[in-house]
């Protein structure tokens, strides 16, 4: 059905971490070839959103890790829409391996762009209905955005935005966020215990607040989030030197 659609990947040996896991942020990048495999098989690939002056912004995304996949195996990911209003909507996704077994899952919220003003705008709703799906799953994670942080600053870093930290619509990639984030709670775990690098992520939640460039410099600030039986969170805040936002995270690594 073109309106759910999966791809399948092997995982290399490049995508391993130090811990020897599959890096959270691949499956994000991941998930991003995916969502433009998709579009092309709806006739909306790249030369469809030149001819119609658009192109898509990711807003939010929430992932839940449950398992890791192991180097050389093949995993699937599908990707469905489950909500459409006006200019924006939410997209769900899983991976599972080759036996169905669930490895993440998660959501995106996403905008429709106009390519000459950079304000939201309306599909027709032709186009719009290439994606719809009758009765679609909803994956509901766990929200923790919503959830306020501790006060209190953990760890604080500065930044410079490098060239290869940039997309083809030259500025910071979406899954290079993800990497800022998890260095800085790697570095204070580090502060507190040697062997605080061993400890994986498995959840994140990121919302894009505006772009990042190139050279540009960022503050990095880690504030604690919560707890529970199996995560930690820390929230992750990354604002220009004026103190305007560029994005906020919460990253949940294994208690």
């Amino acid at each position: 059905m073109a309106n759910i659609h999966q791809r399948n990947f092997i995982v290399r040996w490049s995508e391993l971490d130090a811990n020897g896991r599959f890096g959270l942020e691949h499956y994000l990048r991941y998930l991003i070839e995916t969502a433009y495999d998709w579009g092309e098989s709806l006739d909306l690939g790249h030369q469809a959103y030149e001819r119609l002056g658009i192109y898509w912004l990711i807003r939010e995304t929430e992932l839940l890790v449950e398992c890791f996949p192991r180097h050389t195996e093949e995993i699937s990911l599908m990707i469905w829409m489950n909500q459409w209003q006006r200019v924006r909507g939410v997209r769900s996704f899983r991976i599972t391996n080759q036996e169905g077994v669930l490895y993440a899952q998660g959501s995106q919220k996403i905008v429709v762009m106009d390519v000459h003003t950079l304000r939201p705008t309306k599909l027709a709703d032709d186009v719009i209905g290439r994606f719809r799906l009758e009765n679609p799953e909803q994956v509901v994670v766990r929200d923790l955005l919503r959830t306020p942080p501790t006060s209190q600053i953990l760890y604080k870093k500065e930044r410079f935005v490098n060239w290869t930290d940039l997309d083809a619509q030259n500025h910071v990639n979406n899954v290079v966020y993800v990497n800022y984030a998890r260095d800085l709670v790697n570095e204070y775990l580090n502060t507190q215990s040697e062997n605080a690098i061993k400890t994986p992520s498995r959840y994140v939640h990121i919302e894009y607040q505006s772009p990042a460039i190139w050279q540009e410099g960022l503050t990095l600030s880690l504030f604690e989030n919560g707890h529970d039986n199996e995560l930690k969170y820390y929230r992750i805040q990354a604002t220009r030197p004026d103190g305007s936002p560029i994005m906020v995270c919460v990253l949940g690594v294994e208690i």
